[in-house]
This record gives C-alpha cells, structure tokens and sequence, in this order.
C-alpha cells in the first residue's frame, strides 16, 4: 500500500505528518499540520500549528495552535493563540495569551491566559487565571469554576453570543 497508510514506530517530521505511528512522534517547523496516528505522544512546535490526528497524549506549542484532533489521554498545550476545538480523553493543561475552548474536555481544565472563551463541555473542574473570562450560554461544565483571586468577579461575562471561530 502507499506509504501513509503504512504503521511507523516512533518519529520526527518536519512540516507535515500523517500516517500510523506505533510510538511517539514529534513534527516540528514553522508550519506545522499533523493528520497522524499516533499510539503514545504526539508533540507539536512551530509558529503555525494545526493537529487534527489522534494520540494518546498532546504537547503541542506554537504561536497559533489549533487542535481539532482526538487525545485519548491528556493534552497540554501553549502559545499566543490556543484553540482547542478537538476532544481531550483526560485532562487539558493549557496557556496562552488567548485560550478558546470549543471542544470536549472529559475531566478538568487548567487554564493560565490572558483572555479565557469557554464554549464547549468540561466534564470535570475548571481551574482559571485569567484576566478576562467568557462562559458562554451554551458550554457544559460539570464541575466547578475555580479562578485566581484576583480575577474580579465583575470581569467574568455570562450570556454573552459566541460566533463560531473561522479559520
């Protein structure tokens, strides 16, 4: 069969990756796309990140991260903008200048960010340290919302619409 379609163990690709890995794989560049596999830990760096793939555990870091893909287990993620749009198995560490939750987060989110959007479901706890927080009308949170003091209470926005991100 072609090549992508084939299982690889562990690797590291520069720019894009996809494909089946039985192990680790670390795709790195200034433009970074991963539609792979990936049966351990998928780490993701470069200024322009996009995972879409599956993975046992995420790291991924860029200055624009979007994660649109499937962790089976934890996902920690870091940079500027941070958008997580996929669904977290476990537990999501994120941090960045803006953090957007769109997804699925089975259990808890720990979020460090200058600006927090929360429109999606978090099964577990919310842990916050932010400057600005929107909780939209629609997101799910199962647990409860825990933030740094001094986070004022007046700066967390409720019922507030939410457009869709467009890429």
């Amino acid at each position: 069969g072609p090549a992508f379609a084939e299982t690889s163990g562990a690797g590291f690709v520069e720019g894009s990756s996809a494909g089946r890995y039985d192990g680790s794989l670390f795709t790195a560049g200034g433009s970074v796309d991963s539609s792979a596999e990936v049966k351990g830990v998928q780490f993701a760096a470069g200024s322009d990140v996009q995972v879409q793939g599956s993975c046992e555990y995420l790291m991924a870091a860029g200055n624009q991260l979007v994660f649109s893909g499937d962790a089976e287990n934890d996902a920690f993620a870091a940079g500027n903008n941070v958008y997580i749009f996929g669904s977290v198995g476990r537990d999501l560490f994120a941090a960045g200048s803006t953090v957007e939750i769109r997804g699925s987060v089975e259990r808890s989110a720990y979020i460090a960010a200058g600006s927090v959007v929360i429109d999606g479901s978090i099964g577990g706890d919310l842990y916050l340290s932010a400057d600005k927080v929107v909780i939209s009308d629609s997101a799910k949170i199962d647990g409860t919302v825990k933030y740094e003091t001094y986070v004022r209470k007046r700066k967390i926005q409720k019922r507030v619409h939410i457009l869709p991100f467009e890429a």
